[in-house]
């Protein structure tokens, strides 16, 4: 396994009217053995290049109308050379089941319009379009597959309300995708197009001097679900599926001044991932039904510029569907981690971090192998994970210079 990767970026202007430009290259090969009922080498080569442009203009439209608005343009190729083969004892022992060389490239154009009409009023639309091209070459069937020139329309809009300066309410909605693997799903399906996701979001923030308080409510409809057991095995398609959530998360600052901060916080995050329009199934594979993370964390001040910082919390992971049917599910489990660092001025912080399983430690890993309706517990299999680990270390950060950078969550006021 290795990875070589060079990252050049540019930012001028304020951050209001920046502009802002990033291009990279990432060289990157790996050799994976796995065994998922009959061993298995996969190779991977990967050769990315790519950049993004953004400028971001904020002013006024006639007198007294605040706007803000963000244009900008990414592109990616990727060159990629893939084989997969049966073997044993590391030794390929069949013929390779994936042999093929790729050229992807991602094409893509996004804007956003913000605009205040009133001081506690917000408006946010925008959208982008993405292009994808493949050039392929299918080793194993010359010829047989072709090349393929994918694109599709993400829009989004939204609001916020700001009736006090320590409320807001919100309602997003926004179109994404879920793009195409070529060895695992395009080889075989030469239409194949991305995949629709529209997501509806509605919620509140509460912002006090030491208490923070944000709940939401959100639905993601998928147009095709893609349920795969373990990286590198086949997708299969599940259809249309929709997920219904809430997130709920609470912070209070025990101490909070500009050289130091100590904070509690609790979070929790419930979803019901369904799929629709089918007569045998009902519940997406593998969604945790909630997670919960309660906890602190400080960043204070010490002497002569140093600094103590760290965070505890435990997480509580619900249960987990494993097929469609909902007769076989993981056991809830909990989680603590902790982490501990001190950090001189000249750039040296040591730290050290640990994870304790109390409970249950075979259901954070547990993977179904069958189908994902029909599957018996012989076809599910699980990693169990360490009691405790624990891990110490030293870094050091070197200065560069500070950049700013813009994103499409760009806001502003008057």
């Amino acid at each position: 396994m290795g990875l070589a990767r060079i990252v050049a970026s540019y930012s001028s202007g304020a951050t209001d009217q920046e502009l802002n430009g990033t291009l990279f290259v990432s060289h990157d090969y790996f050799n994976r053995y796995a065994d998922f009922g009959g061993q298995r080498w996969q190779h991977d080569e990967r050769t990315m290049v790519g950049g993004r442009v953004s400028k971001t203009w904020t002013g006024t439209l006639g007198a007294d109308l605040p706007v803000q608005i963000l244009i900008g343009s990414n592109w990616r190729t990727d060159s990629v050379n893939a084989f997969r083969a049966p073997t044993t004892a590391r030794t390929v022992t069949g013929a390779r089941v994936v042999s093929l060389g790729l050229i992807e490239t991602n094409i893509a154009g996004f804007g956003q319009v913000q605009i205040k009409p009133v001081p506690w009023l917000k408006f946010t639309a925008g959208g982008r379009f993405d292009q994808f091209f493949y050039d392929i070459d299918d080793r194993i069937t010359p010829g047989g597959t072709p090349n393929i020139s994918n694109g599709i329309t993400s829009p989004k809009v939204g609001v916020a309300i700001t009736p006090v300066d320590w409320v807001e309410l919100f309602a997003n909605y926004g179109q994404g995708f879920r793009s195409i693997d070529v060895p695992l799903e395009l080889i075989g399906n030469p239409g194949l197009q991305p995949f629709q996701v529209v997501s509806i979001e509605g919620g509140f923030q509460f912002n006090f001097d030491r208490f923070k308080f944000f709940a939401s409510y959100w639905t993601t409809d998928s147009a095709n679900e893609g349920f795969q057991a373990a990286p590198g095995l086949p997708v299969t398609f599940l259809g249309k599926a929709r997920r219904d959530g809430f997130d709920v998360d609470a912070r209070f600052y025990v101490l909070s001044d500009p050289a130091s901060a100590v904070s509690v916080f609790a979070n929790f995050a419930g979803v019901r991932a369904r799929v629709l329009d089918s007569a045998t199934a009902f519940y997406v594979p593998n969604v945790p039904s909630y997670v919960a993370n309660f906890g602190v964390d400080f960043n204070v001040a010490t002497r002569d510029a140093e600094r103590l910082s760290g965070t505890a919390y435990i997480t509580f992971v619900g249960t987990k569907h494993l097929t469609e049917d909902g007769l076989i599910t993981t056991s809830p489990f909990s989680r603590a981690t902790g982490k501990l660092a001190y950090s001189w001025p000249d750039g040296w912080t040591a730290f050290t971090q640990a994870t304790w399983y109390p409970g249950d430690r075979l259901s954070e890993i547990a993977v179904n192998f069958g189908d994902p309706v029909t599957a018996s517990l012989a076809d599910i299999f699980v990693s169990a994970q360490p009691t405790l680990v624990v891990m110490a270390g030293l870094t050091y950060s070197f200065q560069t210079a500070a950049l700013s950078t813009a994103s499409t969550r760009t806001s502003f006021t008057k």
